[in-house]
């Protein structure tokens, strides 16, 4: 089966939903010929120079006659993207209607942001539905966002399909780059994206209030900004111990979590939580914070804190002490992509081969 896979980012650039992306790809080649579609601005040589790149500039809906033409000029048996409120999300799910084609869709999440509100507020409330409508299947990482979606927008639920995240095999598998060996003291770490959600300014806070005798290590893409580092220096009777190291690569992403005292992700929102699964792999202690995709993902109730300063730091101190081993509830089912594709397939054309 021809399957075109749509997504607005891919991996080359490091964050959860890049690896979400390569790792269902990787899934679908395992039995069909699998062919990525991203715009321009996304980057260069992803997916080993396979992606086609179609022209755009910044924003989401800049690439959409270069879409039309390509959509009209190729066909596929089946159509998925990934990614909710994109360039392409709505516009794939219509054309497939019109053209007798089936389609699955991965949103991961809703707005998570406060900007752009009354956009926000037009397409979550006059778009988004009859975009979800169109699709055959949506498939969500977990139970709460199932429910979310078709709560929100009264969506036929037999179309939904839960599909949690998993890493490959060998992820705890690196080469060492030293990175550790500078820090010269055992360490509190956060990795990820610096953005709203990710709440660092209340980790930071947390921390003030810990008063404790372990660095606090910060590290991802965008980390390094002003901002974080005048947040370090406020207050703290010890700024230097909190090390903002701005982004890093796999290699180092992943020796600096194996050697982390505990990880703490204090997110006010989360479609799943990725990192806590490559903490896990490593058997490193991880709190987070108790929102619903931590709660689902997370057995051990204690190892949830309420996102204010005082909870986050109470829970790090106890897991500091108790250094418990995170146990999560997965289910390692991303083989079930293809269970669904070919059940979809039953319904394609007498064409497909």
């Amino acid at each position: 089966m021809k399957i075109l896979f749509i997504c607005y980012t891919y991996f080359g650039n490091i964050g959860g939903m890049e690896n979400v992306t390569k790792k269902i790809v990787d899934v679908l080649r395992k039995e069909h010929e699998v062919q990525v579609l991203l715009p321009k601005n996304a980057g260069k040589g992803f997916d080993n120079g396979k992606a086609i790149q179609l022209e755009s500039t910044h924003g989401s809906y800049t690439y959409m006659p270069e879409l039309k033409a390509f959509l009209e000029k190729n066909d596929f048996d089946l159509y998925f993207t990934v990614g909710f409120a994109k360039h392409y999300f709505d516009y794939i799910g219509e054309w497939c209607k019109k053209n007798n084609k089936k389609c699955i869709s991965v949103p991961i999440g809703y707005f998570h942001t406060k900007s752009q509100p009354l956009l926000k507020f037009i397409y979550g409330n006059f778009i988004a539905k009859r975009s979800l409508k169109n699709y055959d299947i949506v498939v969500t990482a977990t139970n709460q966002e199932r429910e979310f979606w078709i709560n929100k927008y009264h969506l036929n639920e037999n179309k939904f399909v839960v599909i949690p995240h998993s890493l490959e095999k060998n992820f705890s598998k690196y080469k060492k780059t030293g990175i550790t060996k500078k820090i010269k003291e055992k360490y509190i770490l956060y990795i990820g994206r610096n953005g709203p959600n990710k709440r660092i300014d209340l980790l930071i806070q947390a921390y003030k209030l810990l008063n404790p005798k372990q660095a606090l290590i910060i590290a991802g893409f965008g980390t390094d900004s002003d901002s974080l580092n005048s947040l370090a220096k406020e207050n703290n009777k010890n700024p230097e111990k909190i090390k903002i190291l701005g982004k890093v690569s796999e290699n180092e992403k992943k020796e600096l979590i194996d050697k982390a005292s505990l990880c703490v992700f204090p997110s006010d929102y989360e479609t799943y939580g990725l990192v806590l699964l490559e903490a896990a792999s490593f058997g490193t202690p991880v709190i987070g914070s108790n929102i619903p995709a931590f709660k689902e993902l997370l057995k051990d109730k204690k190892l949830l804190f309420e996102n204010n300063a005082e909870s986050l730091s109470a829970t790090m101190k106890k897991n500091l002490r108790n250094k418990k081993k995170p146990k999560l509830n997965l289910n390692n089912s991303e083989l079930k992509y293809l269970e669904i594709i070919a059940e979809l397939s039953h319904k394609l054309s007498k064409s497909i081969k």
